[in-house]
Protein backbone atom coordinates (compact mmCIF):
# COMPACT_ATOMS: atom_id res chain seq x y z
CA UNK A 1 0.00 0.00 0.00
CA UNK A 2 1.30 3.31 -1.09
CA UNK A 3 1.19 5.98 1.55
CA UNK A 4 -0.88 8.80 1.88
CA UNK A 5 0.82 12.00 2.89
CA UNK A 6 3.59 9.48 4.83
CA UNK A 7 0.36 7.86 6.73
CA UNK A 8 -0.83 4.71 5.89
CA UNK A 9 -4.59 4.10 7.38
CA UNK A 10 -5.51 0.43 8.28
CA UNK A 11 -8.68 -0.48 8.88
CA UNK A 12 -10.58 -2.78 11.74
CA UNK A 13 -9.39 -6.48 11.28
CA UNK A 14 -7.44 -5.60 8.03
CA UNK A 15 -4.03 -5.55 7.47
CA UNK A 16 -1.86 -4.26 4.65
CA UNK A 17 0.83 -4.86 2.90
CA UNK A 18 3.54 -1.87 3.29
CA UNK A 19 6.25 -2.14 -0.02
CA UNK A 20 9.21 -0.10 -0.60
CA UNK A 21 10.82 -0.45 -3.83
CA UNK A 22 14.18 -0.68 -4.91
CA UNK A 23 16.20 -0.18 -7.79
CA UNK A 24 19.15 -2.37 -6.94
CA UNK A 25 19.98 -5.23 -9.36
CA UNK A 26 21.42 -7.19 -6.54
CA UNK A 27 19.89 -8.50 -3.37
CA UNK A 28 19.07 -5.76 -0.69
CA UNK A 29 18.63 -6.10 2.82
CA UNK A 30 15.70 -4.66 4.86
CA UNK A 31 15.76 -3.64 8.23
CA UNK A 32 12.24 -3.42 9.26
CA UNK A 33 11.95 -1.22 12.90
CA UNK A 34 8.70 -0.55 14.68
CA UNK A 35 8.69 2.94 17.05
CA UNK A 36 12.54 2.44 17.01
CA UNK A 37 12.46 -1.66 17.85
CA UNK A 38 13.48 -3.93 14.67
CA UNK A 39 11.36 -6.75 13.93
CA UNK A 40 12.15 -8.34 10.60
CA UNK A 41 14.92 -8.47 8.48
CA UNK A 42 14.66 -9.82 4.99
CA UNK A 43 16.79 -10.15 1.92
CA UNK A 44 15.32 -10.23 -1.70
CA UNK A 45 15.16 -8.50 -4.93
CA UNK A 46 12.49 -5.31 -6.38
CA UNK A 47 10.38 -4.43 -3.39
CA UNK A 48 10.48 -4.92 0.28
CA UNK A 49 7.42 -5.81 1.52
CA UNK A 50 6.00 -6.38 5.15
CA UNK A 51 2.64 -7.19 6.21
CA UNK A 52 2.06 -4.94 8.79
CA UNK A 53 -1.36 -5.10 11.14
CA UNK A 54 -0.47 -2.49 13.96
CA UNK A 55 0.09 1.07 13.88
CA UNK A 56 2.87 2.72 14.88
CA UNK A 57 5.58 4.25 13.30
CA UNK A 58 7.99 2.19 10.65
CA UNK A 59 11.24 2.84 9.26
CA UNK A 60 12.95 0.76 6.60
CA UNK A 61 16.83 0.59 6.23
CA UNK A 62 17.15 -0.46 3.03
CA UNK A 63 21.16 -1.70 2.37
CA UNK A 64 21.38 -1.56 -1.52
CA UNK A 65 24.11 -3.87 -1.61
CA UNK A 66 26.85 -5.46 0.25
CA UNK A 67 29.21 -2.67 -0.34
CA UNK A 68 26.35 -0.06 0.61
CA UNK A 69 27.70 1.75 3.94
CA UNK A 70 24.69 4.27 4.30
CA UNK A 71 21.43 2.64 3.75
CA UNK A 72 17.93 4.28 2.30
CA UNK A 73 15.47 4.76 5.01
CA UNK A 74 12.08 5.69 4.36
CA UNK A 75 9.48 6.46 7.59
CA UNK A 76 5.87 5.86 7.63
CA UNK A 77 3.42 6.01 10.36
CA UNK A 78 0.78 3.53 10.23
CA UNK A 79 -2.63 4.52 11.80
CA UNK A 80 -5.75 3.32 13.09
CA UNK A 81 -8.74 5.51 11.97
CA UNK A 82 -10.44 6.66 14.76
CA UNK A 83 -13.88 8.36 15.21
CA UNK A 84 -15.89 10.97 17.18
CA UNK A 85 -18.71 9.06 16.68
CA UNK A 86 -18.03 5.66 16.61
CA UNK A 87 -21.30 3.72 16.95
CA UNK A 88 -23.24 7.00 14.89
CA UNK A 89 -24.96 9.87 16.70
CA UNK A 90 -28.23 10.97 17.38
CA UNK A 91 -30.20 14.54 17.73
CA UNK A 92 -33.64 13.60 19.36
CA UNK A 93 -36.56 15.27 21.59
CA UNK A 94 -36.69 18.67 20.04
CA UNK A 95 -32.90 18.92 20.77
CA UNK A 96 -31.22 21.71 18.39
CA UNK A 97 -27.46 20.61 18.25
CA UNK A 98 -24.84 22.82 16.78
CA UNK A 99 -21.34 20.80 15.38
CA UNK A 100 -19.34 24.16 14.65
CA UNK A 101 -15.61 25.29 13.59
CA UNK A 102 -14.70 22.01 14.64
CA UNK A 103 -13.88 18.80 11.89
CA UNK A 104 -16.04 15.55 12.90
CA UNK A 105 -16.01 11.93 11.87
CA UNK A 106 -18.58 9.79 11.64
CA UNK A 107 -18.79 5.78 11.36
CA UNK A 108 -22.72 5.08 11.54
CA UNK A 109 -25.83 6.63 11.16
CA UNK A 110 -26.03 10.49 12.24
CA UNK A 111 -29.94 10.19 12.83
CA UNK A 112 -31.86 13.54 13.31
CA UNK A 113 -35.23 12.53 14.77
CA UNK A 114 -38.36 13.82 16.85
CA UNK A 115 -38.37 17.33 15.32
CA UNK A 116 -35.06 18.00 16.53
CA UNK A 117 -32.46 20.18 14.13
CA UNK A 118 -28.83 19.32 13.80
CA UNK A 119 -26.65 22.57 12.74
CA UNK A 120 -23.27 22.37 11.17
CA UNK A 121 -21.47 26.04 10.75
CA UNK A 122 -18.44 26.29 9.62
CA UNK A 123 -16.96 22.50 10.44
CA UNK A 124 -16.26 19.44 8.29
CA UNK A 125 -18.34 16.15 8.83
CA UNK A 126 -16.02 13.15 7.44
CA UNK A 127 -17.94 9.99 6.79
CA UNK A 128 -16.77 6.38 6.53
CA UNK A 129 -17.99 4.08 4.12
CA UNK A 130 -20.09 2.99 6.10
CA UNK A 131 -21.61 5.92 7.46
CA UNK A 132 -24.95 7.65 6.45
CA UNK A 133 -27.27 10.38 7.43
CA UNK A 134 -30.84 10.37 7.97
CA UNK A 135 -33.19 12.61 8.55
CA UNK A 136 -36.21 11.63 9.85
CA UNK A 137 -39.45 13.47 8.97
CA UNK A 138 -40.03 17.05 10.57
CA UNK A 139 -36.44 17.03 11.63
CA UNK A 140 -33.72 19.30 9.95
CA UNK A 141 -30.14 19.18 8.74
CA UNK A 142 -28.88 22.80 8.15
CA UNK A 143 -25.09 22.86 6.86
CA UNK A 144 -24.06 26.94 6.80
CA UNK A 145 -20.54 27.24 4.98
CA UNK A 146 -19.70 23.67 6.15
CA UNK A 147 -18.27 20.22 4.21
CA UNK A 148 -19.90 16.84 4.51
CA UNK A 149 -17.70 14.74 2.78
CA UNK A 150 -15.97 11.22 2.80
CA UNK A 151 -12.32 10.40 3.79
CA UNK A 152 -9.66 10.29 0.85
CA UNK A 153 -9.79 7.19 -1.28
CA UNK A 154 -7.20 4.95 0.18
CA UNK A 155 -6.25 2.09 2.04
CA UNK A 156 -10.01 0.53 2.44
CA UNK A 157 -11.11 3.91 2.63
CA UNK A 158 -13.38 3.95 -0.98
CA UNK A 159 -13.81 7.77 -0.80
CA UNK A 160 -17.61 7.41 -0.64
CA UNK A 161 -19.94 6.59 2.21
CA UNK A 162 -23.61 5.63 2.03
CA UNK A 163 -25.59 9.35 1.78
CA UNK A 164 -28.52 10.78 3.04
CA UNK A 165 -31.95 9.64 3.55
CA UNK A 166 -34.96 12.30 3.98
CA UNK A 167 -37.99 10.62 5.49
CA UNK A 168 -38.93 7.99 3.69
CA UNK A 169 -35.97 7.64 1.42
CA UNK A 170 -33.11 5.43 1.24
CA UNK A 171 -29.60 6.04 1.21
CA UNK A 172 -27.37 5.84 -1.48
CA UNK A 173 -23.29 5.39 -2.23
CA UNK A 174 -21.94 9.53 -2.22
CA UNK A 175 -18.45 10.59 -3.46
CA UNK A 176 -16.37 12.69 -2.46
Amino acid sequence: MAPYNNKVYLCEGVCTNLSIQTTSSEPYTAYWYKNDVLFYTNTEFGAATQTICEAGTYAIKIYASQYTTEPLIKTVTVVSQTYDFEAGYTVNSNNNTTFQNTTKTLKGVLRITNNSTLLIKDAMLKMSPNARIVVERGSKLIVDNATITSFPPYNCMTGTWLGMGVGQYRCGHQSV
